[in-house]
């Protein structure tokens, strides 16, 4: 510092010494003490013509070496040579003191803080500046286009990243975005599209169940008519022919021949077994029909009833019957009694060329289901045929052989699955048939 002082001080006295100008020698040297680093100016003139006053004018003093020397060890003093066109004309000598260097450095340094301070604002400022234009702005545009997409879906896409400046990511975004919402309106759409015709087809599919209740309505009173005119217009006329048959046989049977009786007696059996298949078929229908009601039901019991009624009509036979104690579930009475009287019959009749004839009447636990069956060891049946059993008019076996219309186990399946419960069934011919059925849940 002070090698840079005393060259400029060096400059600036080089006129006005040639000059012998008292006045700017002495403005200069006044500036240089204005400084608060500078301890001592001296100005001696080389000249020995030159009057000595100019030395004491601008003589200010300088500290002693020992003095000097106690500022951080700072150099006493420096001096310069004052030239002019290559003739000495004096030297000059600066003094400075730490502290006020220090002074210097530190105000230098504060002015430099300020200015950095200031360009520091000034880049951020800028920086924000640049930010909001290239990265603000145009997330803003994005998130206003978003919300106004969502706002609008399904109608027209808002054009609110229009003249948005978009770079690198953003841009990308940007593009994304706008294909994500161009898509989402198609799909939106489409989906309207289909929602339209999904409901275009219930109301068709609505009108085509109307329809057709209607039809199942007219079906059933149609249904119930026949049943009334099978009731009673087809059994008088059934009755009248056994009843002839039978005044024919009686009143005139000495007339006819053994032919004869015989061909009455055919008459009387079919019109006798019209009359089942009529019994049969009204059963059917009414197990479709007849509401279902629920009540504890003993089945022993009635298993015991049926078969009482079995043995009366046919006392000739002996067939050793057993079921099990206390057998009960949840159901509808008179359904369960057609139930067991066609699965009981049954046994009862395909056991009747069986010696020694069994029926047993029980129920096991398979997992957490109650399973009731029904196991005779009569004429069995093909497992082959065993999906067409339960098939209405479906016969396993010549009428010539076992009597029936084919009517019962159809009644069986109903029953069964009107209560939410399932039938099958295992055998072998010659060995018997098991049929298994449940009852739906059970309290």
């Amino acid at each position: 510092m002070q090698q840079r002082g005393i060259g400029q001080l060096t400059i600036s006295l080089e006129a006005p010494v040639w000059n012998l100008d008292a006045s700017q020698i002495d403005g200069v040297l006044d500036a240089s003490m204005r400084n608060p680093a500078v301890d001592a100016v001296t100005l001696r003139f080389l000249n020995p013509e030159i009057s000595p006053r100019w030395r004491k004018r601008v003589q200010t003093g300088l500290p002693s070496e020992t003095t000097a020397r106690t500022h951080d060890r700072l150099p006493p003093a420096a001096t310069g040579i004052i030239r002019r066109k290559g003739e000495v004309l004096g030297e000059v000598t600066l003094a400075v003191n730490a502290n006020g260097v220090m002074s210097v450095l530190a105000a230098m340094r504060l002015r430099l803080l300020i200015g950095l301070i200031t360009i520091d604002l000034a880049l951020v400022a800028g920086l924000y500046l640049m930010l909001r234009w290239l990265v603000l702005a145009p997330i803003r545009a994005i998130q206003r286009f978003a919300t106004e997409a969502e706002a609008a879906i399904g109608h027209e896409v808002p054009a609110s990243l229009a003249g948005k400046r978009f770079i690198g990511e953003l841009e990308h975004l940007r593009n994304a975005i706008v294909a994500m919402v161009d898509v989402l309106t198609e799909r939106y759409g489409a989906l309207i599209v289909s929602r339209q015709e999904i409901s275009e087809l219930n109301a068709s599919l609505e009108q085509r169940v109307a329809d057709r209740t209607n039809q199942l309505d007219m079906a059933n009173k149609e249904l119930q008519a026949f049943s009334y005119s099978v009731s009673h217009d087809l059994r008088a006329p059934l009755r009248g022919i056994d009843g002839w048959s039978l005044a024919l046989q009686e009143d005139c049977g000495e007339q006819l021949d053994a032919k004869g009786h015989e061909y009455l007696r055919r008459v009387r059996s079919e019109a006798q077994r019209m009359g089942d298949l009529i019994d049969d078929l009204l059963r059917l229908s009414r197990v479709t029909q007849s509401e279902l009601s629920k009540v504890p039901v003993d089945i022993s019991a009635m298993a015991q009833e049926i078969i009482a009624q079995f043995r009366l009509q046919t006392p000739q036979r002996d067939v050793s019957v057993t079921i099990q104690p206390d057998l009960a579930a949840n159901a509808d009475v008179g359904l369960l009694r057609v139930m067991l009287e066609n699965l009981l019959e049954n046994a009862w009749k395909f056991t009747s060329k069986t010696t020694q004839a069994i029926i047993v009447l029980g129920q096991e636990r398979h997992e957490d289901e109650i399973v009731f069956f029904v196991r005779d060891n009569g004429a069995g049946f093909d497992m082959e045929y065993a999906s067409k059993l339960f098939s209405a008019f479906c016969r396993l076996h010549r009428s010539s052989e076992f009597s029936g219309t084919g009517i019962g186990l159809a009644t069986v399946n109903r029953i069964v699955h009107r209560h939410g419960g399932r039938i099958w069934a295992k055998a072998a011919v010659n060995h018997g048939a098991t049929f298994y059925f449940t009852l739906g849940s059970q309290p």
